[in-house]
């Protein structure tokens, strides 16, 4: 539910009862010489959610929460969860469902979205509101925000945290649609005492077209999906010099989403390092890649449903069906 880097303070009781660790179910390959398989990880009931949290990744289901751990049999564990720490709400006047994004270092340590606003009519994320504003809060606990123009809303839940380019300060990466143009990756950061949008790519073209962004840490390229609801590129940038590169391609005329329309789940996506896995577009095979190459296809029997989720060495998947499945990363 909750992407990497999302912290939070709220407690919320987590039981579940035990969870039978399912056996391996055969599937093949997409090509190339890769030996993943696909595991299902079997359970009491239909998984609801997978829950991306601070103090790790959950599932929900009508018996309650269980934890994921590795294991070495089926490649992670479902354990019975005590309480765990939930994602934090934004303060008065934040948008809706969003949550607050913190980093450890830099120069802003929290940002989230502000002044929630039905004037950009698309709805793609689970309602009618958008964001008009960012809000910052700097190490030494000012904050600091950006009203965007009227034409434009932030079209995101919570803002990622990460200093780009390794120089000691801390970029925000957000979406921001326009009525005209639709979506552009944005990258925001404090510039003179002001929070300002420092770079953008260049945006879809055309209204009603959004981008969803993979992860993001310190001293990497940001990576997004372009329309994913119909199946679109997966481009990276690097942040150099206060700009944003010429975007690349990654996985040739491959289309992906890492999105289901009206989801509030946006982490239909991994990413570690180097390392990425991305569905596409139909969601019944993912994509795994290292840097600028794409390393396997593995093809699936079922549908991603929403969030995904590294835990130790594999990544876990839900299923349309509610079932959970795990297959290695590397």
């Amino acid at each position: 539910m909750r992407p990497p880097g999302v912290a939070g303070m709220a407690l919320i009781a987590a039981i579940a009862a035990p969870i039978y660790l399912g056996e391996a179910v055969a599937q093949e390959p997409g090509g190339g010489p890769d030996d993943r398989k696909v595991v299902e990880i079997s359970t009491p009931q239909p998984v609801k959610d997978v829950i991306l949290l601070k103090s790790g990744v959950f599932i929900r289901s009508d018996e309650g929460y269980a934890k994921l751990e590795p294991c070495a049999v089926t490649l992670v564990c479902a354990q019975k969860a005590g309480r765990a720490e939930q994602a934090r709400p934004t303060p008065a006047g934040g948008l809706p469902d969003g949550t607050v994004a913190e980093h450890a270092e830099g120069d802003i340590r929290e940002a989230w979205y502000a002044g929630p606003t039905r004037r950009y009519a698309h709805g793609v994320l689970g309602d009618e509101f958008e964001a008009g504003s960012l809000v910052v809060r700097t190490a030494d606990g000012e904050t600091f925000n950006a009203d965007l123009p009227t034409n434009s809303v932030f079209e995101d839940l919570t803002p990622r945290l990460a200093d780009l380019d390794g120089d000691g300060l801390t970029e925000v990466i957000a979406v921001v649609s326009d009525a005209a143009t639709g979506s552009r990756l944005s990258i925001w950061g404090l510039v003179d005492g002001v929070l300002t949008e420092r770079a953008a790519s260049e945006p879809i073209g055309r209204p009603n077209r959004w981008l969803n962004p993979l992860p993001v840490y310190d001293k990497a390229p940001v990576m997004a999906v372009i329309t994913p609801h119909l199946g679109g590129p997966l481009l990276q940038w690097r942040f150099e010099d206060g700009a944003l590169s010429k975007s690349t391609r990654l996985g040739g005329e491959t289309l992906f989403s890492n999105h289901a329309i009206g989801s509030r789940d946006l982490s239909t996506a991994v990413r570690q390092d180097e390392d990425w896995a991305v569905p596409e577009r139909e969601r019944r095979a993912l994509i795994f890649g290292r840097g600028d190459e794409v390393v396997h296809r593995l093809t699936l029997d079922f549908t991603i449903a929403d969030d995904m989720a590294i835990i130790g060495d594999a990544v876990v998947m839900r299923s349309a069906a509610g079932k959970l499945y795990a297959t290695a990363f590397r």
